[in-house]
């Protein structure tokens, strides 16, 4: 049995507005509604994004990667914690 694409644009909406006005992911769409991947790709959209943005929402963003100054600040903060060791234990 076909999902109507109205029924997943209105449950899209459903989930943002209990979400703060976030849209759902697909994962947590497929666990909030049952509604596979394949019932709406690529039927309606072939793309996630696509889907969020006709009911009216932007796209959500992939986590962006930390950046290198960071990491070595990172690095250098938990070297410093350190003891310093030996090859049979620690000094």
């Amino acid at each position: 049995m076909a999902i109507d694409k109205q029924h997943i644009l209105d449950e899209i909406r459903r989930i943002a507005k209990a979400s703060e006005g976030k849209p759902p992911g697909q994962n947590e769409f497929k666990n909030e509604t049952g509604i596979n991947k394949y019932d709406w790709f690529p039927h309606y959209w072939v793309r996630w994004g696509d889907a969020q943005e006709e009911a009216g929402f932007s796209r959500n963003r992939f986590q962006e990667a930390f950046g290198k100054d960071l990491l070595i600040e990172k690095l250098i903060d938990s070297s410093a914690e350190r003891k310093t060791g030996t090859r049979y234990g620690f000094l």
